[in-house]
């Protein structure tokens, strides 16, 4: 899984929608583990759906909380 997730990141880095900079294989394997825990370990904090939060005052979802302003992903 991890090489198919770093040949995709590679394809899209000559595409140019991800940054030169970014170690694909590390990446991968950070977003390979990331995504088996989710999946494996249930969690009562993480909602994998990112669900509105009612407390959440700004009114942004907590996956724009944890990933930031969608526009600005071009300069990762």
């Amino acid at each position: 899984m991890r090489r198919f997730v770093a040949g995709q990141l590679r394809r899209e880095q000559h595409a140019g929608t991800v940054s030169p900079g970014v170690e694909t294989d590390l990446t991968a394997e950070l977003m390979v583990r990331t995504s088996a825990s989710l999946l494996v370990i249930p969690s009562h904090v993480v909602d994998p759906v990112d669900r509105p939060q009612p407390s959440s005052r700004s009114g942004f979802s907590s996956r724009k909380k944890l990933l930031g302003d969608p526009s600005l992903r071009s300069s990762w």
